[in-house]
């Protein structure tokens, strides 16, 4: 409730709340027995979309308060970010034990969706949100009209069997 008013805004990019409730000596607990049905996008343009905008909106939070100097030094370095995330990404996929081929098939539309998010991102230190917040409202407000009837199928047995 302190949020108030920025409350929306700040459940839009949920690791500025998660850090600014740490900040603020709070402690975050997950609960491992939790069930969400969530469903990401299968088609690329959609899921790209999404992605850029949103770390647009993420970029433009979270330099809300910096200087301009900072916003520079984060949009020179925004285009490292796909391989930094890569990195991370790749160190967890071996506890995990993924399947080579997995990761192989997937390997494009990662990269891909990790240079989409970069690029929201500078965008987003660089120049702020824009209509970026206002597009990803519009955008899942209609999110049902870019997920196919196969994924939608996929889910609602997943969802029957769980």
């Amino acid at each position: 409730m302190e949020y108030g008013s920025r409350l929306p805004q700040m459940l839009q990019s949920e690791s500025l709340l998660h850090w600014d409730l740490l900040r603020r000596g709070y402690r975050l607990h997950h609960e491992p027995a939790a069930k969400i049905y969530h469903l990401n996008f299968s088609r690329l343009k959609p899921l790209l979309f999404e992605h850029l905008l949103a770390a647009r909106v993420f970029g433009a939070d979270r330099a809300r308060n910096w200087g301009a100097f900072r916003k520079m030094l984060y949009t020179l370095g925004a285009p490292l970010l796909p391989l930094i995330r890569l990195k991370r990404i790749l160190k967890e996929t071996v506890p995990v034990r993924l399947q080579t081929s997995l990761l192989f098939r997937a390997s494009l539309p990662l990269v891909l969706n990790l240079c989409a998010g970069s690029a929201g991102e500078m965008l987003g230190y660089a120049l702020g949100a824009a209509k970026a917040r206002e597009q990803l409202f519009a955008f899942e407000s209609e999110r049902h009209l870019h997920i196919n009837e196969d994924d939608l199928k996929a889910v609602s047995s997943l969802r029957a069997s769980l």
